[in-house]
């Protein structure tokens, strides 16, 4: 199929971090806890944005650059993407 190692690295490691998530919420889902299943989605998806980005950016910009100020973040584009995450959440 012609399918770069990459692709199926990324896609592997999805899966793999996925399926726990989605045995925890079928399990509560079936004993009643709706609630629970959809606490158990938004909450690790946030945990994971949150420590899996914030911690190594924290790390890096605290021991990487030796105390000096990181001045190396572009932006280009930025705007937009902010309006467009905006929208699909007011939506």
């Amino acid at each position: 199929m012609d399918i770069p190692d990459a692709v199926i690295g990324v896609t592997v490691s999805a899966v793999g971090t996925s399926l726990p998530n989605y045995v925890a919420s079928k399990c509560a889902a079936q004993q009643g806890f709706g609630n629970m299943a959809v606490s158990n989605a938004f909450g690790s998806n946030t945990f994971n944005i949150l420590v899996g980005l914030g911690l190594p950016w924290l790390l890096y910009t605290a021991f990487g650059t030796h105390g000096k100020p990181y001045h190396g973040l572009r932006n280009e584009g930025i705007l937009d993407s902010v309006i467009v995450m905006i929208t699909v959440l007011v939506i």
